[in-house]
């Protein structure tokens, strides 16, 4: 009774609430113990960031081929033509999104160019400045996506997919969940307020439905990298409440908070809530252009199909997984 508790015997794998908490354990021993190890050698900036990188990414690896039971490759990194293909729209889109929100605000004078090639800091570098954050705002990017829709929400899905559901049922309510995680996950930014949270919410439903309908991790993790570095290092619009260090503009803003969201930067005003809704209708489309349908795919609320045999080789990474509809509660 107890085994079964912490056991699926029809998987033959540790549950999916005893998984996302193993997760969470070992992403804390491996971020402390890398950011100890980054510290000696790097700006604790750097280190911190570097260090979130191995911490989400680490984990997502450990747990998922000794837990789950499953390759890397099956939370969203099936590196083939296509996956590069959404990255690069994912990018784009991003860069549009950001450049419209910024576009309007200019446009309604709700923002002014006070200058350019702004830096914090006596004597710091605009280019050394800027490159450091490009590398963050990729990493930013690349672990935020593995942690909150490649690892949380799959498992979620899984955990949730009942027959009293369905697998689009478990996707869905997977992805309401994961999302309300991100979102208060950012509670604790700078400038918080309650809008901003449920707008970070919503930002997690507009980079969740991509995984939904593609099954991989290329465009959310291309838009989150651009969405985030237009904002604050190209535009000089907070990021998540937090000012950047370096931008291509140096702004002043005028406009009312509730459509620009103020000390928080967009995502917390009504025109990126705008763009967080213009951004879902243009990945709805990219993907049924791609595919000549845009639905959700209900694999991902599936688990691996012989776990066992994943932790003997990890080739074939791009094999589909076959539908099973197992109980994982």
């Amino acid at each position: 009774m107890i085994k079964n508790i912490f056991w699926n015997a029809h998987q033959q794998r540790v549950r999916t609430g005893w998984r996302i908490l193993c997760y969470v354990v070992l992403f804390v021993v491996l971020l402390l113990g890398a950011g100890q190890l980054l510290l000696l050698v790097l700006p604790e900036h750097a280190a911190s960031t570097l260090a979130a990188l191995v911490g989400f990414v680490g984990a997502a690896w450990l747990v998922g081929r000794h837990l789950d039971k499953r390759r890397f490759a099956d939370f969203g990194f099936r590196l083939n033509r296509r996956w590069w293909l959404d990255f690069a729209f994912g990018l784009a889109l991003g860069v549009i999104l950001l450049t419209a929100v910024f576009a309007v605000e200019y446009a309604l004078g709700w923002v002014t160019v006070d200058g350019f090639f702004r830096v914090e800091g006596a004597g710091a570098a605009f280019a050394g400045t800027m490159a450091w954050l490009v590398l963050q705002f990729v990493c930013v990017g690349i672990y935020e996506e593995v942690m909150a829709r490649g690892y949380l929400l799959k498992n979620l899905a899984e955990g949730f997919n009942q027959p009293w559901l369905g697998a689009n049922g478990a996707l869905l309510a997977a992805l309401a969940l994961s999302s309300a995680v991100f979102g208060l996950a950012h509670v604790f930014n700078p400038n918080t307020t309650v809008i901003s949270v449920v707008n970070i919410a919503i930002a997690g439903v507009l980079l969740g439905l991509p995984y939904l309908l593609t099954r991989e991790l290329a465009l959310p993790i291309g838009l989150h990298i651009t969405w985030n570095f237009m904002e604050g290092p190209v535009f000089g619009f907070p990021v998540s409440g937090n000012a950047p260090t370096a931008s291509f503009l140096a702004i002043a803003q005028h406009g009312p908070d509730v459509w620009t969201g103020g000390a928080f930067g967009p995502e917390a005003g009504l025109l990126g809530l705008g763009a967080m809704l213009a951004g879902m209708a243009a990945i709805y489309g990219w993907v049924r252009w791609q595919d000549g349908v845009a639905q959700l795919q209900p694999a991902l609320a599936n688990p691996p199909e012989q776990p066992a045999a994943l932790l003997v080789s990890e080739d074939a990474a791009s094999a589909p997984v076959p539908p099973i509809h197992t109980p994982d509660a």
